[in-house]
């Protein structure tokens, strides 16, 4: 599928109804249902622009660290239980990272259930 092109009705349509028969298992407690997704996060950053009050001088400068620093987190969420599970790293996520944090969505959920896990691929 292309970015920013929707898939046919058809793929539509079917991912609803597994979708929905995904949230009837979770419901009755036969799987875990999560929503997964990587988020990286900038601290620090540095404004391009700064206002003012006009006819006022000077722009005061606040101290701070070494600039821009990449945090990511890697969050799953069960959207019938809020149960939010995350690990927060900085730097890049590589397959190392990524096992890592499925086994402590594995941990998390150790009732030896099926997880189910929907990611956004883009």
């Amino acid at each position: 599928m292309k970015p920013g092109k929707l898939a046919d009705i058809e793929k539509q349509v079917e991912f609803v109804e597994w979708y929905m028969k995904m949230v009837k298992l979770g419901l009755t407690g036969e799987l875990h249902l999560l929503f997964y997704d990587p988020v990286h996060q900038l601290h620090n950053t540095i404004n391009g622009k700064c206002w003012q009050e006009k006819g006022k001088n000077g722009t005061v400068s606040l101290p701070s660290n070494t600039g821009r620093k990449r945090i990511t987190i890697l969050g799953a969420i069960n959207p019938l239980t809020y149960k939010f599970t995350c690990l927060t790293l900085e730097g890049m996520i590589d397959k190392e990272v990524t096992k890592h944090c499925l086994e402590n969505i594995r941990h998390a959920y150790n009732n030896q259930k099926e997880i189910v896990i929907i990611t956004i691929v883009r």
